[in-house]
Protein backbone atom coordinates (compact mmCIF):
# COMPACT_ATOMS: atom_id res chain seq x y z
CA UNK A 1 0.00 0.00 0.00
CA UNK A 2 1.34 3.40 -0.97
CA UNK A 3 2.01 5.91 1.78
CA UNK A 4 0.50 9.39 1.82
CA UNK A 5 3.89 10.93 1.02
CA UNK A 6 4.11 8.75 -2.09
CA UNK A 7 0.59 9.74 -3.10
CA UNK A 8 1.49 13.44 -2.82
CA UNK A 9 4.34 12.96 -5.29
CA UNK A 10 2.00 11.69 -8.01
CA UNK A 11 0.80 13.92 -10.82
CA UNK A 12 -2.79 15.13 -10.79
CA UNK A 13 -3.72 12.69 -13.56
CA UNK A 14 -2.11 9.80 -11.68
CA UNK A 15 -4.00 10.76 -8.49
CA UNK A 16 -7.31 10.83 -10.33
CA UNK A 17 -6.57 7.52 -12.03
CA UNK A 18 -5.79 5.92 -8.68
CA UNK A 19 -8.91 7.36 -7.16
CA UNK A 20 -11.10 6.08 -10.00
CA UNK A 21 -9.59 2.64 -9.43
CA UNK A 22 -10.43 2.81 -5.72
CA UNK A 23 -14.00 3.85 -6.54
CA UNK A 24 -14.35 1.01 -9.03
CA UNK A 25 -13.25 -1.64 -6.53
CA UNK A 26 -15.46 -0.21 -3.79
CA UNK A 27 -18.47 -0.40 -6.05
CA UNK A 28 -17.62 -3.88 -7.31
CA UNK A 29 -16.59 -5.61 -4.09
CA UNK A 30 -18.10 -3.74 -1.14
CA UNK A 31 -20.91 -1.39 -2.02
CA UNK A 32 -24.11 -2.58 -3.72
CA UNK A 33 -25.24 0.99 -4.34
CA UNK A 34 -24.13 3.59 -6.86
CA UNK A 35 -20.81 5.34 -6.51
CA UNK A 36 -20.08 8.79 -7.90
CA UNK A 37 -16.78 10.62 -8.07
CA UNK A 38 -16.45 14.37 -7.57
CA UNK A 39 -12.78 15.20 -8.33
CA UNK A 40 -13.21 18.98 -8.59
CA UNK A 41 -12.53 19.78 -4.93
CA UNK A 42 -9.20 20.61 -3.32
CA UNK A 43 -8.91 16.91 -2.63
CA UNK A 44 -10.85 14.15 -4.47
CA UNK A 45 -14.09 13.05 -2.87
CA UNK A 46 -15.96 9.86 -3.68
CA UNK A 47 -19.61 9.81 -2.66
CA UNK A 48 -21.49 6.60 -2.01
CA UNK A 49 -25.22 6.91 -2.68
CA UNK A 50 -27.48 4.46 -0.88
CA UNK A 51 -31.24 4.13 -0.79
CA UNK A 52 -31.29 1.69 2.13
CA UNK A 53 -32.60 3.22 5.32
CA UNK A 54 -34.22 1.53 8.30
CA UNK A 55 -36.43 4.55 8.88
CA UNK A 56 -37.58 5.14 5.32
CA UNK A 57 -36.42 3.40 2.16
CA UNK A 58 -36.85 6.57 0.11
CA UNK A 59 -34.00 8.37 1.80
CA UNK A 60 -30.80 9.03 -0.11
CA UNK A 61 -27.68 8.88 2.05
CA UNK A 62 -24.26 10.12 1.05
CA UNK A 63 -20.97 8.86 2.41
CA UNK A 64 -17.80 10.74 1.45
CA UNK A 65 -14.38 9.20 0.95
CA UNK A 66 -11.48 11.63 0.67
CA UNK A 67 -7.77 11.32 0.00
CA UNK A 68 -4.93 13.49 1.31
CA UNK A 69 -6.96 14.96 4.18
CA UNK A 70 -5.23 13.73 7.34
CA UNK A 71 -7.19 15.84 9.81
CA UNK A 72 -10.44 14.31 8.56
CA UNK A 73 -9.24 10.92 9.80
CA UNK A 74 -9.03 12.26 13.35
CA UNK A 75 -12.46 13.87 13.01
CA UNK A 76 -13.95 10.53 11.99
CA UNK A 77 -12.17 8.67 14.76
CA UNK A 78 -13.30 11.15 17.41
CA UNK A 79 -16.92 10.89 16.30
CA UNK A 80 -16.67 7.10 16.36
CA UNK A 81 -15.49 7.24 19.99
CA UNK A 82 -18.47 9.35 20.98
CA UNK A 83 -20.75 6.94 19.15
CA UNK A 84 -19.27 3.96 21.00
CA UNK A 85 -19.50 5.69 24.38
CA UNK A 86 -23.31 5.66 24.44
CA UNK A 87 -25.48 3.44 22.27
CA UNK A 88 -28.05 6.21 21.78
CA UNK A 89 -25.66 8.50 19.87
CA UNK A 90 -25.70 6.61 16.55
CA UNK A 91 -29.50 6.22 16.20
CA UNK A 92 -30.01 9.82 17.31
CA UNK A 93 -27.60 11.04 14.66
CA UNK A 94 -29.38 8.86 12.13
CA UNK A 95 -32.78 10.28 13.11
CA UNK A 96 -31.52 13.87 12.91
CA UNK A 97 -30.14 13.26 9.43
CA UNK A 98 -33.47 11.75 8.38
CA UNK A 99 -35.36 14.72 9.84
CA UNK A 100 -33.05 17.20 8.11
CA UNK A 101 -33.43 15.34 4.81
CA UNK A 102 -37.23 15.35 5.11
CA UNK A 103 -37.30 19.08 5.80
CA UNK A 104 -34.77 19.95 3.10
CA UNK A 105 -32.23 21.48 5.49
CA UNK A 106 -29.24 19.19 4.97
CA UNK A 107 -27.56 20.33 1.74
CA UNK A 108 -24.45 22.43 2.41
CA UNK A 109 -24.04 23.09 -1.32
CA UNK A 110 -27.35 24.97 -1.20
CA UNK A 111 -26.56 26.98 1.91
CA UNK A 112 -27.94 24.59 4.54
CA UNK A 113 -26.27 22.78 7.43
CA UNK A 114 -24.16 19.75 6.49
CA UNK A 115 -24.65 16.27 7.96
CA UNK A 116 -21.27 16.49 9.67
CA UNK A 117 -22.21 19.78 11.34
CA UNK A 118 -25.46 18.22 12.58
CA UNK A 119 -23.49 15.47 14.32
CA UNK A 120 -21.25 18.05 16.02
CA UNK A 121 -24.41 19.89 17.10
CA UNK A 122 -25.81 16.64 18.51
CA UNK A 123 -22.64 15.92 20.51
CA UNK A 124 -22.67 19.51 21.81
CA UNK A 125 -26.24 19.03 23.04
CA UNK A 126 -25.54 15.61 24.62
CA UNK A 127 -22.57 17.08 26.49
CA UNK A 128 -24.76 19.80 27.99
CA UNK A 129 -28.15 18.18 28.51
CA UNK A 130 -29.22 17.43 32.08
CA UNK A 131 -27.86 15.04 33.17
CA UNK A 132 -25.11 15.01 30.51
CA UNK A 133 -24.67 11.93 28.36
CA UNK A 134 -21.27 12.52 26.74
CA UNK A 135 -17.96 13.72 28.24
CA UNK A 136 -15.44 16.15 26.73
CA UNK A 137 -12.87 13.70 25.39
CA UNK A 138 -10.49 16.33 24.04
CA UNK A 139 -10.45 18.39 27.24
CA UNK A 140 -9.62 15.41 29.45
CA UNK A 141 -6.83 14.19 27.17
CA UNK A 142 -5.36 17.70 26.88
CA UNK A 143 -5.19 18.08 30.66
CA UNK A 144 -3.50 14.69 31.07
CA UNK A 145 -0.90 15.40 28.39
CA UNK A 146 -0.10 18.81 29.88
CA UNK A 147 0.25 17.29 33.36
CA UNK A 148 2.64 14.66 32.03
CA UNK A 149 4.56 17.19 29.92
CA UNK A 150 3.95 14.95 26.94
CA UNK A 151 4.79 16.13 23.46
CA UNK A 152 1.78 17.41 21.55
CA UNK A 153 0.66 15.79 18.31
CA UNK A 154 0.47 18.36 15.53
CA UNK A 155 -1.59 17.54 12.43
CA UNK A 156 -1.78 20.04 9.59
CA UNK A 157 -0.73 22.76 12.02
CA UNK A 158 -3.34 21.96 14.69
CA UNK A 159 -3.00 20.30 18.10
CA UNK A 160 -4.79 16.97 18.23
CA UNK A 161 -5.90 15.69 21.64
CA UNK A 162 -8.06 12.65 22.35
CA UNK A 163 -7.67 9.14 23.71
CA UNK A 164 -8.21 6.38 21.17
CA UNK A 165 -8.87 3.62 23.71
CA UNK A 166 -12.66 3.32 24.09
CA UNK A 167 -12.31 0.86 26.97
CA UNK A 168 -10.13 3.30 28.89
CA UNK A 169 -12.54 6.12 28.10
CA UNK A 170 -15.50 4.14 29.43
CA UNK A 171 -13.54 3.18 32.54
CA UNK A 172 -12.85 6.85 33.27
CA UNK A 173 -16.18 8.40 32.42
CA UNK A 174 -19.07 5.99 32.23
CA UNK A 175 -19.76 5.90 35.97
CA UNK A 176 -20.34 9.67 35.80
CA UNK A 177 -22.57 9.55 32.73
CA UNK A 178 -25.14 6.86 33.50
CA UNK A 179 -27.91 8.81 35.22
CA UNK A 180 -29.60 10.07 32.05
CA UNK A 181 -32.18 7.42 31.12
CA UNK A 182 -34.10 9.40 28.50
CA UNK A 183 -35.42 7.49 25.52
CA UNK A 184 -34.39 8.17 21.94
CA UNK A 185 -37.69 9.95 21.33
CA UNK A 186 -37.24 12.19 24.37
CA UNK A 187 -33.67 13.08 23.42
CA UNK A 188 -34.68 13.77 19.83
CA UNK A 189 -37.43 16.16 20.89
CA UNK A 190 -35.14 17.82 23.43
CA UNK A 191 -32.53 18.31 20.69
CA UNK A 192 -35.15 20.18 18.66
CA UNK A 193 -36.16 22.24 21.71
CA UNK A 194 -32.54 23.07 22.51
CA UNK A 195 -31.76 24.54 19.09
CA UNK A 196 -35.25 25.91 18.56
CA UNK A 197 -35.50 27.85 21.81
CA UNK A 198 -32.48 27.64 24.13
CA UNK A 199 -29.25 27.92 22.13
CA UNK A 200 -28.25 31.52 21.42
CA UNK A 201 -27.20 31.53 17.77
CA UNK A 202 -26.39 35.23 17.89
CA UNK A 203 -23.60 34.96 20.48
CA UNK A 204 -22.65 31.33 21.24
CA UNK A 205 -20.47 28.84 19.39
CA UNK A 206 -21.17 25.13 19.02
CA UNK A 207 -17.93 23.45 20.12
CA UNK A 208 -17.32 20.03 21.65
CA UNK A 209 -13.74 20.53 22.88
CA UNK A 210 -14.23 21.98 26.36
CA UNK A 211 -16.97 22.36 28.95
CA UNK A 212 -18.81 25.62 29.40
CA UNK A 213 -20.18 28.30 27.10
CA UNK A 214 -17.85 29.60 24.42
CA UNK A 215 -19.07 32.77 22.75
CA UNK A 216 -18.10 34.63 19.61
CA UNK A 217 -16.36 37.41 21.52
CA UNK A 218 -13.92 34.88 22.96
CA UNK A 219 -13.28 33.49 19.49
CA UNK A 220 -13.03 37.00 18.04
CA UNK A 221 -15.56 36.30 15.32
CA UNK A 222 -18.29 38.71 14.12
CA UNK A 223 -21.33 38.96 16.39
CA UNK A 224 -23.94 38.60 13.69
CA UNK A 225 -26.93 36.32 13.43
CA UNK A 226 -25.14 33.37 11.87
CA UNK A 227 -24.69 29.95 13.37
CA UNK A 228 -21.09 29.00 14.19
CA UNK A 229 -20.21 25.30 14.49
CA UNK A 230 -16.52 24.89 15.24
CA UNK A 231 -14.48 22.03 13.81
CA UNK A 232 -13.10 19.90 16.69
CA UNK A 233 -9.48 20.36 15.58
CA UNK A 234 -9.24 23.12 12.96
CA UNK A 235 -10.39 25.99 15.18
CA UNK A 236 -10.50 28.45 12.29
CA UNK A 237 -13.02 26.33 10.42
CA UNK A 238 -16.66 27.24 10.89
CA UNK A 239 -18.54 24.21 9.57
CA UNK A 240 -21.62 26.35 8.95
CA UNK A 241 -19.96 29.40 7.41
CA UNK A 242 -21.88 28.91 4.17
CA UNK A 243 -25.35 28.69 5.72
CA UNK A 244 -27.68 31.34 4.30
CA UNK A 245 -29.69 33.51 6.69
CA UNK A 246 -33.02 32.38 5.24
CA UNK A 247 -32.01 28.73 5.65
CA UNK A 248 -30.93 29.36 9.23
CA UNK A 249 -34.29 30.95 10.03
CA UNK A 250 -36.05 28.01 8.43
CA UNK A 251 -33.89 25.58 10.44
CA UNK A 252 -35.12 27.23 13.65
CA UNK A 253 -38.72 26.91 12.44
CA UNK A 254 -38.08 23.24 11.66
CA UNK A 255 -36.94 22.75 15.25
CA UNK A 256 -39.86 24.62 16.77
CA UNK A 257 -42.91 23.50 14.81
CA UNK A 258 -42.68 19.69 15.33
CA UNK A 259 -42.57 20.24 19.10
CA UNK A 260 -46.09 21.68 19.08
CA UNK A 261 -47.58 18.43 17.86
CA UNK A 262 -45.11 15.80 19.01
CA UNK A 263 -45.19 16.91 22.65
CA UNK A 264 -48.89 16.05 22.69
CA UNK A 265 -48.37 12.48 21.51
CA UNK A 266 -47.94 9.52 23.80
CA UNK A 267 -44.33 8.32 23.98
CA UNK A 268 -45.42 4.88 22.81
CA UNK A 269 -46.64 6.32 19.51
CA UNK A 270 -43.52 8.28 18.60
CA UNK A 271 -40.74 5.81 17.83
CA UNK A 272 -37.46 6.02 15.96
CA UNK A 273 -37.63 2.28 15.30
CA UNK A 274 -39.16 0.94 12.12
CA UNK A 275 -42.26 -1.21 12.54
CA UNK A 276 -41.42 -4.91 12.37
CA UNK A 277 -41.77 -6.38 8.88
CA UNK A 278 -41.92 -10.02 9.96
CA UNK A 279 -44.55 -11.61 7.71
CA UNK A 280 -44.83 -14.62 10.00
CA UNK A 281 -46.17 -12.58 12.87
CA UNK A 282 -48.92 -10.41 11.42
CA UNK A 283 -50.75 -10.06 14.72
CA UNK A 284 -47.76 -8.45 16.40
CA UNK A 285 -47.19 -6.29 13.34
CA UNK A 286 -50.75 -4.98 13.39
CA UNK A 287 -50.46 -4.31 17.10
CA UNK A 288 -47.22 -2.39 16.60
CA UNK A 289 -48.75 -0.35 13.79
CA UNK A 290 -51.45 0.80 16.19
CA UNK A 291 -48.83 2.02 18.65
CA UNK A 292 -46.26 3.48 16.30
CA UNK A 293 -46.16 5.81 13.32
CA UNK A 294 -43.54 5.73 10.60
CA UNK A 295 -40.91 8.35 11.43
CA UNK A 296 -41.06 10.15 8.10
CA UNK A 297 -44.88 10.17 7.99
CA UNK A 298 -45.05 11.61 11.48
CA UNK A 299 -42.41 14.27 10.88
CA UNK A 300 -43.87 15.37 7.54
CA UNK A 301 -47.10 16.32 9.29
CA UNK A 302 -45.26 19.09 11.12
CA UNK A 303 -42.93 20.31 8.38
CA UNK A 304 -43.22 24.12 8.28
CA UNK A 305 -43.65 26.17 5.15
CA UNK A 306 -40.78 28.27 3.94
Amino acid sequence: MARLSEFNELSLMAKLTLFFQISYHLQKQILPSKLRLFPILSFPVSKTLSHNCSLNNLFLFICSLSVDNTLALHNSELLKLYQEFDERVAPLGFAIKCWAKLYGINDASKGSISSYAYIIMLIYYLQRCSPPILPFLQQQQKEEEEDNNSSLKIVEGWKVYYSKDINLIKQKFQSKFTSNKQTLAELFLNFLHFYGYKFCIHSNIVQIRVNGIYDKRQAKVPMRRKIYVEDPFDLNHNLTAGVYSENLNYFIKCCQKPLIGLRQLDKEIFSLNEVSSDNNNNNNKLQNEKLKMDFSTLMLIYRPRR
